[in-house]
């Protein structure tokens, strides 16, 4: 991972902003990597391949890779991948946070601050209007505050910093999934994020 460059389940969450069934693939075969997830295949009696995942140490997961590890085992530490279905849906919460604290997109930190200057400004409205006159300055806040909480949301989702680390993953070279990568994607519900 260079510099400020997501796990490598990340990267299709930062360039749609939800997570699909390559993402899972992606964190499950980095954890096998890691030597946190053992899987073991063999194959069936019609010669396709099946994989047993086990899950080896949850203690040294953290993040959204305990998220996708708590997707695909649930309770269990061990798992059929025939058997799996996973809905990464219930992952785009965890991915989008590990996003923002990698500084790769925004926050609502903008929008929150625009309606707490509103609330100042209603405020000062009428405390203003209460006391000394000059109400119009607690206006002029409350329309400021609206002005940046509305100028938040027409901001890009995605940071510079995660447009240019997006851009360099872009122009790397895919890795392969392999054929077990490419099995555990196909257990998504959902199979395509927003373009």
């Amino acid at each position: 991972m260079r510099g400020h460059d997501p796990p490598p389940g990340l990267a299709g969450a930062l360039a749609t902003g939800r997570v699909d069934g390559v993402d899972v693939a992606l964190t499950v075969a980095n954890l096998r990597d890691r030597g946190l997830v053992e899987v073991t295949g063999h194959r069936t009696a019609d010669g396709l391949a099946d994989w047993t995942l086990t899950l080896r140490d949850a203690g040294e997961l953290t993040g959204i890779d305990r998220a996708v590890a708590g997707e695909v085992f649930g309770s269990a530490r061990t798992v059929r991948l025939s058997e799996l279905r996973i809905d990464p849906a219930r992952l785009d919460a965890a991915a989008l946070a590990r996003l923002r604290e990698l500084r790769l997109l925004r926050g609502p930190r903008l929008r929150r601050a625009g309606l707490r200057v509103i609330g100042y400004g209603v405020f000062l409205t009428v405390l203003l209007a209460l006391t000394v006159g000059y109400a119009q300055l607690g206006v002029v806040l409350a329309v400021a505050g609206a002005a940046l909480a509305a100028g938040a949301a027409g901001l890009p989702a995605r940071t510079r910093l995660g447009s240019q680390t997006l851009r360099r993953l872009a122009a790397s070279a895919p890795g392969d999934l392999g054929e077990f990568g490419t099995a555990l994607a196909g257990r998504s519900l959902r199979r395509h994020g927003r373009p």
